[in-house]
């Protein structure tokens, strides 16, 4: 599946969910802005059916020529490498050893140090438990709470 920065992803999906499961396999591919719809693609498929992945990252080198406008200029000449990702999902199992594979359900073990760290920090939070109220919240029980302690004044 070719992934574009203008498709929608309800669109891929419906036809990439297809294929995957006539043939038990998909390749995602995009590149440039596209990347993170491809990974998001890829990320979805995997999540609803339990499937094997082996990620490929590159770069494909592009020239582009300019000729400039005014005669006593030199033509330039840029080039740019512009990233590539390539996903291949699959119901078989794949070759464990091939760098960027990841088993079904596996998540990759630098995640797994952050996760840890993220929960470590959390564990001593008191109020994680209580639900969470803004500031404006919270001045406006205080408020609330003020007024109660007061009595109105007699009119005079």
């Amino acid at each position: 599946m070719q992934v574009h920065g203008g498709s929608k992803i309800r669109n891929l999906l419906d036809v990439a969910l297809k294929g995957f499961v006539d043939q038990g396999a998909v390749v995602w591919t995009g590149s440039g802005a596209a990347i993170s719809k491809t990974i998001s693609c890829a990320e979805i498929l995997k999540r609803k059916h339990k499937a094997h992945q082996i990620t490929k990252i590159s770069y494909r080198k592009y020239e582009e020529f300019w000729e400039p406008l005014l005669e006593e200029l030199d033509d330039l000449v840029v080039i740019r490498d512009e990233p590539i990702i390539h996903i291949l999902l699959s119901k078989e199992p794949l070759n464990t050893q091939e760098l960027g594979y990841q088993a079904p359900g596996e998540i990759d073990s630098s995640f797994k140090v952050a996760y840890e760290k993220h929960n470590s920090k959390s564990a001593g939070n008191k109020n994680r438990n209580k639900p969470y109220t803004s500031n404006s919240e919270q001045k406006s029980q205080s408020f609330k709470s003020q007024r109660q302690g007061q009595h109105k004044r007699p009119q005079t």
